[in-house]
């Protein structure tokens, strides 16, 4: 298979991968000191050293906006780590951790609203930055979400007009009448929000 033409594929490279699998150290944390990169040793073979200074220059338009209270820290995940098994990977995938210093929960989840919307926003004024979506907080119950049924629990996909006008209206599925979810309002569960960019 490594012979045919149409397969772009390094045995060695391959061989160095299944041996680090294969001798229990797919866990065992590793630094590159060449380029600064720290990871599990498996995930370290794979990143292609050459695509780090792309993905630098991405993090600054991709990370949540610098807000007081919050601190975080980002990091490459998905296919982003894999440049060496997928030539051309379609996306670059982020992963960020995001600490809130807030006196209640109440503040800690007003302070994160905010600093999900000055980040979805900040695409609007920067070049080569197009935002998508914004996933932030869930539905209360079933709906319609532009023409995709939603579950109570589902994310709330908010596009960038709908990000801009800090509300979206969707439709109930219970009883087909219109329900407006507004950003400083949207149930926060379970802690996963999401940005689509084009970059």
């Amino acid at each position: 298979m490594a012979d045919s033409p149409d397969i772009e594929f390094d045995a060695e490279d391959a061989r160095t991968w299944m041996l680090a699998v294969g001798s229990g150290e797919a866990t065992a944390l590793t630094v590159d000191d060449d380029t600064g990169l720290f990871g599990s040793r498996v995930a370290l073979l794979d990143f292609d050293p050459s695509d780090l200074d792309h993905v630098r220059r991405l993090v600054p338009h991709t990370r949540v906006a610098p807000t007081p209270g919050v601190d975080s820290a980002i990091a490459i995940s998905g296919s982003s780590a894999q440049g060496r098994i997928q030539l051309f990977p379609g996306d670059l995938d982020f992963f960020e951790r995001i600490n809130i210093h807030a006196p209640d929960e109440a503040t800690a989840h007003a302070m994160l609203r905010d600093a999900i919307h000055r980040t979805a926003i900040r695409a609007f004024a920067e070049p080569d930055i197009v935002l998508v979506e914004c996933n932030l907080g869930v539905y209360t119950e079933a709906v319609d979400e532009r023409g995709r049924k939603k579950d109570a629990g589902d994310s709330i996909e908010w596009a960038p007009a709908d990000v801009v006008a800090k509300e979206i209206t969707v439709t109930a599925v219970s009883d087909g009448t219109p329900r407006t979810y507004r950003w400083d309002e949207a149930p926060l569960v379970g802690g996963w929000f999401y940005f689509g960019w084009v970059a």
